[in-house]
């Protein structure tokens, strides 16, 4: 993982941690990155993954990582996109993804 995606992952995970712990508000957090490249993306979402499995032990959690449907278009465009679908399953349970 390139150190961009490891300091990326590690500021999300501390944002997150740190609205999951607050007494009020409403808990949510959206997180919208710029374009990324496929494998950048996969590695974020395995970080992002297991960050969320540590969750779940915790409480019960509602997470959704998606790739926006333009910046899918234009992967596709530029590599398999069956290769595509099956590195996204892999890294780690992305909740949605249309296609």
């Amino acid at each position: 993982m390139n150190l961009y995606v490891e300091s990326l992952a590690s500021y999300i995970k501390q944002q997150w941690d740190e609205k999951l712990t607050q007494n009020d508000g409403t808990r949510e957090a959206r997180f919208i990155i710029e374009s990324l490249d496929p494998q950048s993306v996969f590695d974020l979402f395995s970080q992002l993954e297991e960050h969320r499995l540590q969750w779940i032990q915790q409480r019960t959690l509602e997470c959704h990582f998606r790739v926006a449907t333009g910046l899918w278009s234009q992967w596709c465009i530029q590599f398999n996109q069956q290769q595509l679908i099956e590195k996204i399953s892999q890294s780690g349970g992305i909740d949605e993804m249309e296609i």
